[in-house]
Formats: structure tokens, sequence, C-alpha cells
């Protein structure tokens, strides 16, 4: 077996010690998760555009990555999400968007510091990578209801 044959996504993780603290391993808590752990990612790819007279290229495609990252937020926390249902067609579409984006940031941005690029690159395909893990779990997911978080008053 190869080192990548044995390495976990953080999805992946977090479904098994949400499975052994809590008995069970909700897909919309480990949207949740993965939306909560790569959103400093994005950031970071922001930054690291910085100066290199491609940020607007790249400010604007990790706002619609941010933007389809909210609407799978949304759908997680609103609905039951099974494999086929409306809701999990609606959230592979916005994850795969999610995919496209990050795909064409690599391919698009003219940033000339090799550095700049290395670093970049591992951010995107980390979460590329996290995008896909969860794009798996929705596809074999079994039906569950999301519960409403409570308001507090």
């Amino acid at each position: 077996m190869s080192l990548w044959g044995s390495f976990k996504s953080f999805a992946e993780k977090l479904g098994a010690e949400l499975q052994k603290l809590f008995g069970k391993a909700g897909m919309e808590q480990v949207v949740q998760g993965v939306i909560t752990y790569v959103a400093p990612i994005l950031e970071t790819i922001t930054q690291l555009a910085g100066g290199s007279g491609a940020e607007a290229i790249v400010a604007n495609i990790i706002k619609a990555v941010q933007a389809d990252l909210a609407t799978v937020s949304a759908l997680v926390q609103g609905g039951t999400v099974a494999a086929g249902s409306t809701t999990a067609a609606a959230i592979t579409t916005a994850l795969n968007s999610v995919k496209t984006n990050l795909s064409s940031l690599l391919q698009d941005a003219s940033i000339k510091n090799s550095g700049k690029v290395s670093a970049i690159t591992t951010a995107a395909n980390l979460i590329i990578s996290e995008v896909e893990a969860l794009l798996g779990q929705i596809t074999s997911s079994p039906a569950t209801t999301a519960q409403p978080v409570a308001q507090k008053s």
C-alpha cells in the first residue's frame, strides 16, 4: 500500500471522531466541520496572491468559492440530505462549482512568484481533496434530517 493510499481527508477523520464520540456521524456535521476547516485556507490564498498583479482574479474566484460554501452550509442546516434528493443535488452542484473555480484559479492566475504559486496550489488542492471527500459522502449518505440550531433570545 502506498503512502497516499493510507491518507485520510479531514472529512473522513472528522466523521470517524464524531462516530467515536457521539455514536453517529451526521453528514451535515461533517460538512459544517469541513467548511469551518477550509474557510481560513481561502483567506490564505487571497493573502498569498496579494501584490502579484493577479489579486482581482484571485479575489473574484475566492468570492465565488465562498458563496458556494455558504450555499452548502445553508442547505445542510435547513433540510434533509439523502443521496439522490434535491438538496443533495444542489449541494453537489455547489461543491462541483468550488472544484471548478479552484481549478481555474490554478490555471488562470498569473502569479509569477514560484513560491506563492506552490503555496496557492497546495492550499487549493487541499480544499479540492476535502470537497471530493464530501462529494463521496453525499452520494452514499442515508437520509438524515438536519436539526435547526436553537436561536438565542
